[in-house]
C-alpha cells in the first residue's frame, strides 16, 4: 500500500524507483553481491534517517530509500 502511494506521490517523479537501481549498481559496482547490496542500503538509510531527510507518506515517515524501495515492491506486484 505504501508504495502504490509513493508511485502515485510528486515524489516518485524526482526520485523514480528506477533511479535507486541506477545509484546502487554504480555505488557498488556491476559485480557486487546481495550482501554487499544489502550492506549499502541499509546504510544508505541510516545515514538518511541520522540526517533527517525523511519523508511522509500516508502518515508513514520513512527515508527516500525506503520509499524507493516500496515503490520498487509495489510495481512488481502490479506488473
Amino acid at each position: 500500500m505504501v508504495g502504490r502511494t509513493y508511485l502515485e506521490s510528486s515524489i516518485a517523479r524526482v526520485a523514480p524507483p528506477a533511479g535507486l537501481v541506477e545509484t546502487v549498481l554504480a555505488e557498488t559496482g556491476p559485480d557486487a553481491g546481495i550482501e554487499a547490496i544489502s550492506r549499502y542500503i541499509v546504510q544508505r538509510i541510516r545515514r538518511e534517517l541520522e540526517n533527517v531527510e525523511v519523508i511522509s507518506l500516508d502518515g508513514w515517515i520513512m527515508s527516500s530509500t525506503e520509499a524507493q524501495l516500496c515503490g520498487l515492491a509495489a510495481l512488481d506486484i502490479m506488473a
